[in-house]
């Protein structure tokens, strides 16, 4: 589990959300009518009250299935910051030695319209022949074999964000602007497509003894 915390509150969210630096925790809803419904969290409400300036908020449609009418509304979620966040951190980087292994960490970005999915791995090399990131990463059909990969390991929704979905598609989750975690299917092609970018945010190298 990954904390998430402003000042002295603190929560909880899947191994997921380590690559995010901001989540969102669902705090009111402000319906037309001005009736609202308010988190019971009575630490998160201390947070609204005093720092109303940093919620975040969409407006939303809801059916009520007991009358059949449908009612707009404001939700606000307040944004929490990730305790452990790992920023980029690469000041060397050099494979191909033969008495070096070393293992690169990286983040796959995609971004569906305005959500922002990220997936995370690593590769292992080693000696004179190791492989470069370059070649690793060389090619589309690298990057649905990691997705591949992925989705094969245990828990890998939690774990990851990604899961098999119906045929062919994916359930992920992803990330919106106002910090909102949402959960949804995209078909394969898609997903790919929505690929903007992978960053290197840890190198480990050591040397071989022999």
């Amino acid at each position: 589990m990954i904390k998430f915390g402003f000042k002295r509150f603190q929560t909880e969210f899947p191994n997921w959300s380590k690559h995010h630096k901001t989540l969102g925790v669902f705090v009111k809803r402000v319906y037309t009518d001005d009736k609202v419904i308010i988190t019971e969290n009575k630490a998160l409400k201390k947070l609204v009250e005093e720092n109303s300036a940093l919620l975040t908020s969409k407006s939303v449609q809801l059916y009520d299935r007991k009358t059949g009418e449908r009612k707009e509304a404001v939700d606000y979620y307040f944004p929490l910051q990730n305790l452990n966040y790992q920023e980029v951190n690469i000041d060397y980087y050099s494979v191909g030695a033969m008495n070096t292994q070393q293992t690169t960490h990286f983040r796959l970005i995609f971004l569906i319209e305005d959500s922002k999915f990220i997936l995370d791995y690593n590769f292992k090399s080693k000696g004179s022949y190791a492989t470069s990131f370059y070649n690793f990463v060389d090619g589309i059909s690298q990057i649905e074999d990691i997705i591949k990969e992925t989705i094969e390991k245990e828990k890998s929704l939690e774990e990851y964000g990604i899961a098999k979905g119906s045929n062919e598609d994916y359930q992920i989750v992803a990330v919106s602007p106002i910090y909102e975690f949402i959960d949804f299917e995209i078909e394969r092609q898609e997903l790919l497509n929505s690929l903007i970018g992978i960053e290197i945010y840890k190198f480990d190298q050591e040397i071989i003894d022999y």
